[in-house]
């Protein structure tokens, strides 16, 4: 029995090279370099992160995500666009959006997966159409109904969908999780979310009255609506910031541990304090740097939430990666997908 840890070893000074690039000729070619921008991005993250000294690969095809991005791009520019003229057809066309959402799902999901490689072994997802409608579909449309009070099933559901139809190599992945734990984190998010907000308003309330009572006192006008735009956009995000936190932690630690990949188990070791930190520290550094200290925080946290994943093997590494790998090649123009939006772990 032994127990293998991610390691990341990119540097922020790397990316940083290869994130400044990308942005610049994105912007000389009005978008269309993006694609090949995901692509090295991915692949420098990918490289860089190694199990057991061994590094995972990408080899997505930076054409089959343009041509994904030429479909989405107009759909998305319409969808916006008729709001101006039409609320109806904008009511068509998220509808149909809707509809097409467990079909990109599944296509998004082939594509990432098969073109991920580690020590030349691919992974894989099953093409599941049907069954995608059945869960996704009918439990994103509860949701909806609900007000939101169902999406912790519908998290729920989409999770055990992915993960029990991924696969390394001909060894699958599967997840036994239950949806309580779900319901469980997210209520205790949403009172607990609900409570903060009215508390934090009725305080900025009562600093604005205070400050209007020093004003009127002393003949000055009443307070600026910048700065009570400025104090609200300042509580929402560090609320949302620390709601994030602790449902990304709480969850992920609860995912990893109810997943298997045959008879290996992974474990995940996030801390709600930790990501909080992270993400408040990442968001002023950006905010002061006015974005150049993005390739920077985007390897911090990635840093942390790679080395915190862990993978217990009761038998050698190389002996599972050797029983699950396929007689086929890892890499090819078969593999080539459309779709690349990102659903994950």
């Amino acid at each position: 029995m032994q127990t293998q840890r991610l390691n990341f070893g990119g540097s922020a000074s790397e990316y940083f090279r290869i994130w400044i690039v990308n942005l610049l000729l994105s912007i000389v070619t009005l978008g269309i370099y993006s694609a090949w921008a995901k692509v090295r991005r991915k692949k420098y993250f990918y490289r860089n992160t190694t199990l057991d000294g061994h590094n995972f690969d990408y080899h997505a095809n930076p054409v089959a995500i343009l041509k994904g991005r030429l479909i989405a791009v107009p759909v998305l520019g319409l969808y916006i666009g008729s709001g101006y003229f039409s609320l109806t057809v904008q009511i068509v066309i998220l509808v149909l959006i809707g509809l097409a959402l467990p079909w990109l799902i599944v296509r998004s999901q082939i594509f990432n997966r098969r073109n991920t490689t580690y020590r030349n072994v691919r992974f894989d997802f099953a093409p599941r159409f049907r069954a995608a409608y059945r869960v996704v579909g009918t439990r994103l449309l509860l949701a909806a109904v609900t007000l939101g009070l169902a999406y912790p099933l519908f998290d729920y559901r989409l999770r055990d969908f992915i993960i029990n139809n991924s696969s390394f190599g001909k060894t699958n992945f599967q997840f036994s999780g239950a949806a309580g734990r779900f319901f469980k984190v997210y209520y205790a998010v949403y009172l607990v979310s609900a409570i903060a907000y009215i508390l934090a308003i009725f305080i900025i309330f009562i600093i604005v009255r205070l400050m209007s009572a020093l004003q009127e006192q002393s003949g000055g006008s009443n307070p600026p609506i910048i700065l009570l735009t400025f104090l609200f956009t300042i509580l929402f995000l560090v609320l949302g910031l620390l709601v994030s936190a602790y449902v990304r932690a709480r969850l992920a630690n609860y995912v990893y541990s109810r997943t298997a990949i045959g008879d290996n188990t992974l474990s995940c070791t996030f801390r709600a304090r930790d990501l909080a930190w992270i993400y408040i520290s990442n968001v002023v550094a950006i905010v002061f740097s006015v974005g150049f200290l993005i390739p920077w925080a985007t390897v911090r946290l990635t840093r942390y939430q790679l080395e915190r994943i862990h993978l217990t093997i009761p038998e050698s590494l190389g002996a599972f990666v050797g029983k699950s790998a396929h007689a086929e090649s890892a890499t090819g123009e078969e593999l080539a997908e459309v779709f690349d939006i990102g659903f994950g772990l």
